[in-house]
């Protein structure tokens, strides 16, 4: 880094820094955008039709008109990974993707 960079984000101060961070973080979503990420969609129960832990990825049906929708293990909380498993009943929020509608939040059924 040179000179005038330090200066200039010396006399910006650390916000500048956190900006610069946040416009890398949207940038890197790509196609998806970061805002769809965070407003995490509409509320859903459904089925697990398919899981496979190895791969990291299933579909969930959905109990409203019978789509399936494409979840991957990181939509689902660490700790309840071992309890999702095909033929499990599940509450998720999906959302609109490129291709199709993928999963963004899922838990086992209360």
């Amino acid at each position: 880094m040179d000179r005038a960079t330090r200066a200039a984000i010396g006399e910006a101060g650390f916000p500048l820094v956190l900006l610069l961070a946040a416009l890398a973080v949207v940038l890197s979503f790509g196609r998806i955008g970061l805002i769809p990420l965070l407003s995490r969609g509409e509320r859903q129960v459904g089925v697990v039709r398919l899981y496979e832990p190895e791969a990291g990825f299933g579909l969930v049906v959905r109990e409203s008109d019978g789509g399936e929708v494409f979840f991957h293990r990181s939509a689902i909380p660490r700790w309840r990974r071992g309890k999702v498993a095909a033929g499990a009943a599940v509450e998720f929020r999906s959302i609109s993707g490129p291709y199709r509608d993928f999963v963004t939040m899922l838990r086992p059924a209360s």
